[in-house]
């Protein structure tokens, strides 16, 4: 993940980064998507 983030930017990064998580981990991926999600919506 740090070559990745030190060797890209923007849309680009976000998407490698987000399949090198989902390929660790694709439970904990979503998990964490969807806390973000709700997160995102409180008030």
């Amino acid at each position: 993940e740090e070559t990745v983030k030190s060797e890209t930017s923007g849309d680009i990064q976000k998407g490698i980064l987000a399949i090198i998580r989902c390929v660790r981990s694709r439970p904990h991926f979503f998990a964490e998507q969807m806390r973000k999600s709700m997160k995102a919506r409180e008030i």
